[in-house]
């Protein structure tokens, strides 16, 4: 779980990172501060959210699989399932949030420049 988190970390903030242009431009046209940021957590987290219930309906599916091959294993472990998903969306929020808090504080013109 803890490298899923990561991996999903690094993926949706090279993503953020990737459009520094696109929230400097926003910037540029009036956009707020506060309003980029806002639009640009949204998305992170409607992907987020739906990847998350993909996820644990593959997951479900699995462990259907599973439980006739393992003892002990639960085809509804809501505790498992809410802890992964609340660890996964921290990660996710944390992912979004800090690089477009950053890019939202730089100087518009030298990211337009640089980019």
């Amino acid at each position: 779980m803890w490298l899923s988190s990561l991996g999903l970390f690094a993926i949706i903030n090279q993503s953020v990172r990737r459009r520094e242009r696109e929230v400097a431009v926003r910037l540029a046209i009036g956009g707020t501060p506060r309003e980029v940021l806002g639009r640009f957590v949204g998305d992170g987290l409607r992907l987020t959210v739906a990847g998350l219930m993909l996820g644990i309906l593959a997951s479900v599916g699995v462990t259907g699989l599973l439980q006739s091959l393992l003892f002990g294993v639960d085809r509804a472990d809501v505790t498992t399932y809410a802890f992964v998903s609340t660890v996964l969306m921290a990660s996710s929020t944390a992912a979004v949030w800090w690089p477009a808090r950053r890019v939202t504080r730089v100087d518009l013109a030298a990211t337009l420049r640089t980019h």
